[in-house]
């Protein structure tokens, strides 16, 4: 259970960089509104991915 709690931690504060980057992002002044929901979009399917991945970690450890 430890390596799953590294997990979970390792992936929320990944997760809480991208939603800064978002936030960056968003405050951009210098692109576009279709640019920036690009970007937001591309950096939201990696918050997905990567709480999938946690999820499927998780599950793969109940398992056992």
């Amino acid at each position: 259970m430890v390596s799953l709690a590294k997990v979970y931690d390792h992936t929320s504060k990944t997760m809480a960089n991208i939603r800064k980057q978002i936030q960056v992002v968003s405050a951009d002044t210098g692109m576009s509104g279709s640019e920036k929901r690009e970007q937001v979009d591309r950096l939201k399917q990696l918050i997905s991915m990567y709480a999938k991945q946690a999820e499927d970690i998780r599950k793969s450890t109940k398992k056992d």
